[in-house]
């Protein structure tokens, strides 16, 4: 190799370690953003509504109970066309990934569609390890 052939390598290797470092430093410089984030739930409960009278007796929505961080929150779910309870039923305890809004919950199914939920109720829990006072 020639001089000029080293030296340049030589330029290109510390620009590029160069850029490198800028880039790194500069995330840290990066305003953060104040958009929701995904987090982790997991199923509690499924419960079927009390149907009124002249409903049919086969339900169509359900409240399940999910649990966000130190959060836990009811939603009125409606399956899909052509699905029934034992979807929800057979997810209990699984975590997955939802968006948390104000009035709705976001969540994608299995094929990646995002559903959203209405929020019935919601109320504050106890860390995990920690006993909830009563």
């Amino acid at each position: 190799m020639t001089t000029k052939k080293i030296i340049r390598s030589g330029l290109m290797l510390a620009f590029a370690l160069l850029t490198f470092a800028v880039y790194m430093t500069a995330g840290d410089q990066v305003p953060k953003s104040s958009s929701p984030k995904w987090e982790v739930a997991t199923i509690m409960a499924v419960k079927t509504p009390t149907p009124t009278q002249g409903e049919d007796a086969k339900p169509t929505r359900y409240y399940v109970t999910v649990r966000v961080g130190s959060a836990e929150y009811i939603v009125l779910y409606a399956p899909p066309d052509g699905m029934d309870k034992e979807l929800v039923v057979n997810r209990l305890g699984i975590d997955g990934l939802v968006l948390v809004g104000k009035d709705t919950i976001k969540y994608n199914d299995d094929l990646g569609n995002t559903h959203e939920v209405p929020i019935i109720s919601r109320r504050a829990i106890a860390a995990k390890g920690h006993a909830q006072a009563r």
